[in-house]
């Protein structure tokens, strides 16, 4: 080449450098082909989370009732234990009261009995000594 085939004009730098952008830009509309997959895939992945969100938050719904069902559920046992014991203190304290009653009554019982079993003897006592 001699000097003057080696000279570069401003249109032939101009040709090169749009040359080379075409080349870069082909190369950045690969990219943004890339680019546009991948937020393609983001918006998939981005639904699947909302889908995983929404299942949770009705799995936290179904939580909170059964929690509310558990509670109220103890509460009322627990007031219904309360009761129970109460009534079985009530029942211990008539039984209380029967019992003693009872062993009164049996006690009277007896001791009617002896007067009885006494007066028994002195009525045998007395038909022997009329008959004889």
């Amino acid at each position: 080449m001699s000097k003057e085939n080696s000279k570069m004009t401003i249109d032939d730098l101009a040709i090169m450098i749009a040359k080379e952008f075409g080349h870069v830009s082909e190369q950045f509309g690969e990219v943004n082909k890339k680019f546009v997959s991948i937020d393609q895939r983001f918006d998939q992945i981005d639904q699947r989370f909302e889908g995983v969100d929404q299942r949770f938050e009705r799995l936290e719904k179904r939580f909170d009732k059964f929690e509310k069902r558990f509670d109220n559920f103890e509460v009322k046992t627990d007031s219904n234990f309360e009761r129970l014991w109460h009534e079985i203190d009530n029942i211990n304290h008539r039984l209380d009261a029967i019992e003693k009653r009872t062993i009164e009554d049996t006690d009277l019982a007896l001791n009617e009995i002896e007067k009885l079993k006494k007066r028994i003897v002195i009525l045998e006592q007395q038909i022997k000594t009329i008959k004889c």
